[in-house]
């Protein structure tokens, strides 16, 4: 018979139930046994225990397999490469295998009952809410989003959610999977991709791809706001100069100030980085910093200063203002390599703008050298006679032109018609710290408004009917030299305003244009007339006459100057004499005499005209001067219209050379159809010098 196996405690008490049932069984049955029933009875039971002994065994043995399916489970189940959490209605972890407590950075004990949106930063905690509602309210359906996670200890993670609320509707059964590999991954591809991008872009273009960029890192690592600032250029502060932030988050002010913002701008122009997770991480002297930025809501912080040629010009920065985070060397090295990326594309676009600012100063040097070509070709030919004279009266006006030329001072010189007014506007230009440029004149007498206004400023292509071609004015030819304006007392009051702007602020339009230009120039002006009555007529602007009237200077008449005119006499005989081939070796005494005791109403110019034509009419060396004929006055009546027209079209005829189409033509210049200035020109009888 074979050795009975141990009965086990379950065995023992199953047993003891068996035989209990057995004897109330015996019990109910009537009537004595016999020994055969007995015999009988004793095998059944023997066979049953065998079998209950074999079953139990089985028993035993499926529940040491379970219990070993169960550990394996188990170690599958906590060291899943996946976190497996489970969660209720209300967000709150029931459960979590050992990988998933330790992505959350808390013991497996301490994770039950906290709500996992603590582990999430505030703006990625809707799209969580969003996937947990979603798997409540559609039983059985999948939800996923991908969102950052930050533990209770460690660096920031990405993780993705996979979401299935059970059939009961009680509870949420949650997959963690963590795929910051994959982000930095991707993040790695952004830098590269954004590095080529950078490699060849335009100038003009980088301050948009600047932009872009922060907004496609800021996004990539669930950040709040990144900003640029510069050194500005006329203070020792940064500027923002680029910028980007979620939409939640407002841009940060514009300006970076040292005064908020002390240590950061210290730590920056070193050379430093500054970086912290927390607030209370910055030092004890950066507490104003700290301030400020508890002011601007900002919760973490990375800043890199921004260097070309070992010059520290501004900073790079990426923040959270909604939630804490940490900054990893790994990451802080990227970010520095696109800081980086980002002062050598700055560097670079100063470096284009600073060539391309230095062409256009060549292009419009270029053009004012031609212009002043130009001008100089259609000037006088001749420099003009130097002053003659000793006389009292003109060394007191050379004393004052030896106080004022130095200066930039505008001067105004008065004085009757043929003084030499012009002689002493070129004479302090000549003695002034604008003597290696050329000084520009204009009569402002000479053109009508329409055209003087051109003269003056300029003009753009298409400004008016007939401006063919961009003109640049007198104030842009003379730039960093000296205009000289002639008769400024016809001067239109309109263009008065122009010229008072000019003089005050040194800025100017050219007409048809929008873009205010700026000139460096040294007003002189000169005029016949009594401008102080011309104010009072309301001919010519009050602040215009003491802005120009700061040092006015008074040139004396030729009748002032009774010693001078001897002098003047052999100056211009010698001069017209040498010029005409008929040199003058003697004046008579009483020729001298009779040219002294003359008023000369016309001056100087009157004088120069008169002996230019007794040299002509000189038939000897020795000069006869008609001074009776020069004597007579000669009533100056007001020019014809006629005569005005001649004179315009004479002008601008002499200032192009006699050409007339063209865009640098008379009729461009005076706004006429080609074809009307010929017929003028031709009723007019002018005829082009020989």
């Amino acid at each position: 018979m074979p050795k009975r196996p141990t009965p086990s405690p379950d065995a023992a008490a199953l047993r003891r139930r068996a035989e209990a049932r057995v004897r109330a069984t015996a019990a109910r049955t009537p009537g004595p046994r016999t020994d055969a029933d007995t015999q009988r009875l004793l095998h059944e039971l023997q066979v049953h225990q065998v079998e209950l002994e074999l079953q139990n065994e089985e028993l035993r043995q499926a529940r040491k397999a379970g219990e070993a399916g169960l550990a394996r489970y188990t170690a599958l189940y906590d060291l899943a490469p996946v976190a497996y959490l489970t969660l209720d209605r209300a967000g709150a972890i029931r459960s979590v295998n050992l990988t998933g407590a330790t992505l959350l950075g808390l013991g497996r004990a301490a994770v039950g009952g906290t709500a996992f949106s603590r582990f999430l930063p505030a703006d990625a905690r809707p799209a969580f809410e969003a996937v947990l509602g979603t798997a409540f309210n559609d039983l059985g359906k999948h939800a996923v989003c991908e969102v950052p996670l930050q533990p209770t200890a460690g660096p920031l993670r990405f993780v993705r959610i996979e979401a299935t609320a059970a059939e009961a509707g009680d509870e949420c059964r949650v997959v963690l999977v963590d795929i910051t590999d994959r982000q930095r991954l991707g993040f790695e591809a952004l830098l590269a991709d954004l590095s080529a991008r950078f490699v060849h872009v335009p100038a003009d273009q980088v301050d948009r791809m600047i932009e872009e960029a922060q907004r496609r890192i800021v996004q990539a690592l669930g950040l709040d706001r990144s900003t640029l600032l510069q050194r500005a250029e006329d203070a020792d502060d940064l500027v923002i100069t680029h910028a980007w932030a979620e939409p939640d988050f407002a841009a940060q002010p514009g300006l970076f100030a040292k005064r908020d913002f002390p240590w950061v701008h210290q730590t920056l122009l070193r050379g430093g980085t500054v970086r912290f997770a927390t607030l209370e991480e910055l030092p004890a002297e950066a507490k104003r910093d700290q301030e400020s930025f508890r002011t601007l809501h900002q919760k973490s912080i990375v800043i890199f200063p921004l260097a070309a040629t070992g010059r520290v010009f501004g900073g790079l920065s990426f923040g959270t203002l909604a939630a804490e985070r940490e900054w990893s060397d790994v990451l802080v090295q990227r970010l520095q390599l696109m800081a980086d990326i980002f002062a050598n594309a700055l560097a670079r676009q100063r470096s284009e703008q600073a060539l391309q600012r230095a062409l256009a100063d060549v292009t419009r040097l270029k053009r004012q050298l031609e212009a002043e070509n130009a001008y100089l070709r259609a000037a006088a030919q001749a420099q003009p006679i130097d002053i003659v004279g000793n006389s009292p009266a003109l060394k007191r006006v050379l004393s004052q032109v030896d106080h004022v030329a130095p200066t930039d001072t505008s001067v105004v010189l008065l004085g009757e018609t043929g003084t030499g007014k012009g002689l002493l506007a070129h004479l302090l230009h000549r003695r002034s710290r604008r003597r290696d440029r050329t000084m520009v004149t204009l009569n402002c007498s000479a053109l009508p408004p329409t055209l003087i206004e051109a003269e003056l400023f300029g003009r753009e292509k298409g400004a008016y009917t007939g401006a063919l071609t961009r003109q640049a004015g007198r104030f842009e030819l003379a730039d960093g030299s000296t205009i000289f304006l002639d008769e400024i007392a016809e001067l239109p009051l309109d263009l008065q305003v122009k010229l008072l702007r000019v003089l005050d602020d040194g800025q100017l339009e050219r007409i048809g244009s929008t873009k205010t230009l700026t000139v460096d120039v040294r007003v002189i002006a000169a005029t016949n007339r009594d401008l102080a009555q011309r104010v009072a007529d309301g001919k010519f602007r009050e602040d215009l006459y003491y802005r120009l009237n700061v040092f006015p200077i008074v040139v004396p008449p030729l009748r002032e100057r009774g010693e001078d005119i001897p002098l003047l006499v052999w100056t211009f005989a010698k001069h017209f004499g040498q010029a005409l081939g008929k040199p003058v070796e003697r004046i008579p005494q009483a020729t001298m005499d009779a040219l002294r005791s003359y008023p000369w109403p016309g001056n100087i110019r009157e004088l120069r005209n008169v002996i230019e034509r007794a040299v002509i009419l000189s038939e000897s060396s020795t000069l006869q001067v008609l001074v009776g004929a020069a004597a007579v006055p000669v009533a100056v009546a007001p020019p014809t219209l006629a005569a005005t027209e001649r004179a315009q079209i004479l002008a601008a005829l002499a200032q192009t050379g006699w050409r007339i189409r063209g865009p640098a033509g008379a009729a461009a210049l005076l706004g006429l159809k080609p074809t009307t200035l010929e017929s003028r020109i031709q009723k007019l009888g002018l005829q082009r010098p020989s």
